[in-house]
This record gives structure tokens, sequence and C-alpha cells, in this order.
């Protein structure tokens, strides 16, 4: 636990000193991955590793403009049969650092674009990092994209998370939503839907 806890200090620090290399540029951002979800409260078992970064492709290019001093290769675009994005990396205060930029998901014949400035900032949990304002991403970013991504077993620790703090439904809610704006298969997210509803699980909005 206090490994842990270090570890988390180190990348509290290292977001705020970014937030403060990125006062005044712009650039819109927030943070994802384990370091998002241990500033939560959650764990996965292990301490975060290092820091993602998610932005729009124009927000993208202001970060790393601010942060190349400490890159450790050159912002480049990259596609997989999975993923595509702009990709840069960089090592502040000792943490490693990744700026994903317009970052698009495609498998399980689901495709699910991140709308950072659009949608992500908009359902964002708000955190104070050195005295500055950070946003983690939604805790839908964070089950959709597991789940897009195989990963059931941190699907499964969100869900329950989401349950213990009666977030249940808001989660439910936001991963229809989401659903609307992006090509999702419901058979892959109507499980998930039903679990945290614990009934009727389609993506049909009820309203």
């Amino acid at each position: 636990m206090m490994i842990q806890l270090e570890q988390l200090e180190r990348m509290e620090f290292a977001m705020g000193a970014i937030a403060e290399l990125m006062n005044d540029s712009g650039a819109r951002w927030i943070v994802g991955g384990s370091t998002g979800l241990a500033l939560r409260g959650i764990g996965i078992g292990r301490p975060p590793r290092d820091l993602d970064l998610y932005s729009d492709l124009d927000s993208a290019l202001l970060l790393h403009k601010r942060l190349e001093r400490y890159s450790v290769d050159q912002q480049h675009w990259s596609e997989t049969d999975r993923y595509q994005s702009l990709l840069s990396h960089y090592v502040i205060e000792t943490v490693p650092v990744e700026v994903v930029g317009g970052f698009v998901v495609q498998a399980h014949g689901c495709r699910y674009a991140l709308e950072v400035n659009d949608w992500l900032l908009g359902h964002s949990l708000e955190v104070q990092c050195n005295g500055k304002r950070l946003h983690v991403v939604p805790l839908s970013h964070e089950l959709l994209f597991n789940v897009l991504r195989d990963r059931t077993d941190r699907a499964d620790i969100i869900v329950q998370a989401a349950i213990e703090t009666r977030a249940a439904s808001e989660l439910a809610d936001q991963l229809v939503e989401l659903s609307y704006r992006n090509v999702l298969q419901e058979e892959l997210i109507a499980p998930w839907l039903l679990k945290l509803r614990g009934r009727e699980g389609g993506l049909h909005d009820e309203r």
C-alpha cells in the first residue's frame, strides 16, 4: 500500500508539472488509464506505472510543443488493426508519460472515437494536483475501452466500483449515450448494462 501511495504521489507531482507547463496553451486534455482509476480510488492490483493523457488532435500538437523538452521520441501517427492515434512519449519527474491524440478504437465490429473536448471533459471527474485543476476520464470511457480491448478483468473492477459508490445508473446512462455517438455492437455492450442496471440491459434508452 505504501509503495502504491508513493507511486501515485509521483504521478500527481508529474500531473501538476504538466498542468503548469500547459498553462495558457489552449490545450484540452484529460487523464486516463490506471492513474485515472487510482485518482478515483479504484485499484487494479498494482500501482500505476505511467501516465496516459488523451486529447483531440489539435490539442495533442499543443501538448507536444510545450512538453517537447521531455520527449523520448518524435510525435507520430500510429495505426494498427485496433488503434489509431497521434502518439508521443515523455519522461517527466521520472514518470513515463504518453500523449494520445485523436484516439480511435476499432474492435469486435465497433468503432469508438474519443471526443475529449466535446464529450469526455463534460463528464469528467475534476481533481486537484499541486494546486492545479485536472480532469479524469469518466468511468464510462474506461469501461468501454477495456471491454473493446478484451480486458474484462478491469471492466469488472470498474462495474463493481460503480455499484459500490452508487454510480452504476449514471455509468449505464453514459454507456448508452456513447453508443449513440459511436458504432457499438449491442451484443457486446448489453451484458455490461445488465450488470449495472440489474435488469434489462439493452442499448435502447427508456427516456
